[in-house]
């Protein structure tokens, strides 16, 4: 049973770097509209894990009447850090519930199948249930309509977080950077996300 579950560990972990990897890089993005799609992602009709995101994390919301000016690109990039988190967060409730799923239909591994669920659940329990706010934001290029801003936060101390299968440590906040390059938009009147690199770690 340890083999298997060592298995299934290795599984889940595969399953959550395959899922926040390529998808990351060369987006063109308005967050501003994909917002609302994110927490249909979390909907499933298993009841055996929390079919929402953590208590106390709301989707966040992008900010009104954008200009094209270095004030709002600066507050447009903490919408976007908040929301690419709270994306890591609904993938994770995502892909534990599929797990989940599957082990279900197994019916000569239910044991096996019990003691996995318990520690799939344990692992959304790490999920932070607060996002990441902006700190400094600073100005590394800019031409017109675009820059790139890489901003400096802190993940919530007390929880984990999974990118890209890594886990962060859990009792004191941990530091990161968040770049991001923006393109404005005239049609939308509001910035978009054409790329960005999540860094964790002093």
């Amino acid at each position: 049973m340890v083999r298997k579950l060592g298995i299934v560990a290795a599984v889940l972990s595969l399953t959550l770097i395959a899922a926040c990897g390529d998808d990351e890089k060369d987006r063109d993005l308005n967050l501003d509209k994909s917002a609302s799609s994110s927490p249909s992602e979390t909907s499933s009709e298993s009841s055996d894990v929390p079919a929402n995101l953590p208590a106390g994390m709301t989707q966040p919301s992008a900010p009104e009447n954008q200009t094209k000016t270095l004030a709002s690109a600066k507050e447009f990039t903490g919408f976007a850090l908040q929301l690419v988190q709270y994306g890591f967060a609904a993938r994770d409730v995502s892909v534990a519930r599929e797990i989940v799923a599957d082990w279900s239909k197994c019916k000569s591994c239910k044991s096996d199948a019990e003691v996995t669920r318990q520690q799939i659940e344990e692992g959304i329990a790490y999920i932070p249930n607060r996002l990441p706010t902006a700190e400094q934001v600073y100005v590394m290029d800019q031409s017109p309509d675009r820059y790139s801003l890489v901003t400096t936060f802190k993940m919530p101390a007390g929880k984990k977080i999974n990118d890209a299968g890594r886990k962060l440590g859990p009792k004191t906040p941990t530091p990161g950077s968040f770049e991001a390059d923006l393109r404005w938009s005239q049609g939308d009147k509001s910035w978009l996300l054409e790329d960005y690199r999540l860094t964790y770690g002093g």
